[in-house]
């Protein structure tokens, strides 16, 4: 009986462990691929968060448009970026990560034909507790979200990341550095 009893345990403890580590390892394969490069802490104009991004790059200016305020960062060939979004949002973070999903369903197929989701779901990938939607065309191309709580209430960032695929190990590093300063 103790050894039934045991080997139960055993077996949660172990459903456990492989789903916590399943929310980081999607992103840990592509890590360890990265190109070491020299970059920049970048902190926003109103000081609401900060992270590093390749040095070379360019930032545009800090806008905003019906309760959302968002930022870019281009790499010098215009075709790799960063986006931050800052959404303001009664829903709570699942609610809103629920309604990115079938938004970002929606408009990705209408414009990209053969899109493949490589993995969504929630992450520990981040210093912060995230929701993430990771695609990739027939190219390679990829398009990674993440959505998170900010620190002010009805608040939340929204980072994305548009990358080709040589090029994303060194973008997730960079945004793995994301800091909420308010």
């Amino acid at each position: 009986m103790k050894i039934k009893i045991g080997f139960i345990l055993l077996f949660f403890a172990f459903l456990l462990t492989s789903c916590s580590k399943e929310k980081q390892n999607h992103f840990n394969q592509y890590l360890d691929n990265f190109d070491v490069i020299e970059t920049e802490k970048t902190i926003d104009d109103g000081e609401n968060y900060a992270f590093e991004m390749p040095s070379d790059w360019y930032l545009t200016m800090f806008e905003q448009r019906n309760n959302i305020n968002f930022e870019h960062a281009y790499s010098k060939d215009n075709v790799n970026r960063f986006t931050v979004f800052k959404i303001k949002s009664d829903e709570d973070l699942n609610q809103l990560n629920e309604t990115l999903i079938e938004d970002i369903k929606t408009q990705l197929s209408l414009v990209i034909g053969g899109l493949e989701i490589l993995g969504h779901g929630e992450t520990n990938f981040l210093k912060h507790p995230s929701y993430y939607y990771h695609t990739q065309d027939a190219s390679g191309f990829n398009v990674v979200s993440f959505i998170m709580k900010s620190k002010q209430n009805d608040h939340y960032y929204r980072l994305i990341i548009e990358a080709e695929k040589e090029h994303l190990p060194t973008m997730l590093h960079c945004i793995k550095t994301f800091e909420i300063l308010k």
